[in-house]
């Protein structure tokens, strides 16, 4: 993934992201000693303008994509979901009106 920001820090990714319509939060992969944001840019999902991040874990130094967009509509029931597609890990839940996702290789 090539970034159009490149820093470790969230609020300098965020400031280029302005026009997203909503603000980046900061999740568990944004802060502590494993992760190692690296940068981000634009992305489309679903037709929405989301944030697309590089992350770094430092722990087995593989590469990770978290992804921020608003949910398209309200959900009251959504959860957590974990899969695989062509051996990579994907992981998505809710956020308030976020819809955050991790996506790497997996470890098998």
């Amino acid at each position: 993934m090539i970034v159009e920001v490149r820093s470790i820090q969230l609020g300098k990714v965020t400031g280029y992201l302005s026009h997203l319509g909503f603000s980046l939060i900061k999740f568990k992969y944004l802060v502590g000693r494993q992760w190692e944001l690296l940068g981000g840019r634009y992305c489309s999902l679903q037709g929405k303008l989301a944030a697309q991040l590089k992350l770094r874990n430092r722990s087995d130094n593989r590469i990770y994509t978290f992804y921020q967009s608003l949910l398209p509509e309200p959900m009251t029931d959504f959860s957590k979901h974990e899969g695989y597609v062509d051996g990579i890990k994907i992981s998505r839940w809710q956020k308030n009106d976020l819809l955050p996702g991790l996506v790497g290789q997996s470890v098998h």
